[in-house]
């Protein structure tokens, strides 16, 4: 049986929307420096840390950072499905550029919801996050 909530440390206190508790969960996960998950009674994971452990290896981190999403969303769904890419380039300046897609599909019930995102970084400074799904902000259902 799935968690039906998130907890946040604000007055909304804990988010039960499909929407809201995706975005809640995905923003947690990026947005978490990875010292802050690591200690006596959790071991939460972050992006940050995924990245730092296995950024050198563009086969390596495309698993764990799969791993990560179905870690997070699995105990507040039924069903998670969690894809991720990885493209790296070098440009002409010697820059190295990485762009990580995440499509995670919750299901809720027999009901899919999917969330898909891209970031984009140059020599490791976030450049910027967006929807990949139907270039709109907003979660849809499949």
């Amino acid at each position: 049986m799935p968690n039906n909530g998130v907890m946040t440390l604000s007055r909304m206190g804990i988010i039960t929307g499909v929407a809201e508790r995706i975005q809640r969960l995905y923003a947690y996960y990026i947005t978490t420096n990875s010292s802050q998950g690591r200690g006596q009674f959790t071991n939460a994971p972050s992006l940050q840390g995924t990245i730092q452990a296995y950024g050198h290896s563009s086969k390596l981190l495309p698993q764990y950072v799969q791993d990560d999403l179905n870690a997070i969303f699995n105990p507040h769904f039924d069903a998670v499905e969690a894809t991720v890419t990885i493209n790296e380039t070098s440009s002409f300046d010697n820059s190295h550029r990485m762009t990580i897609v995440m499509d995670v599909v919750v299901y809720v019930g027999s009901t899919p919801y999917s969330m898909g995102q891209q970031i984009n970084s140059i020599n490791g400074v976030l450049q910027d996050i967006f929807n990949a799904v139907n270039g709109t902000t907003s979660l849809s259902s499949t």
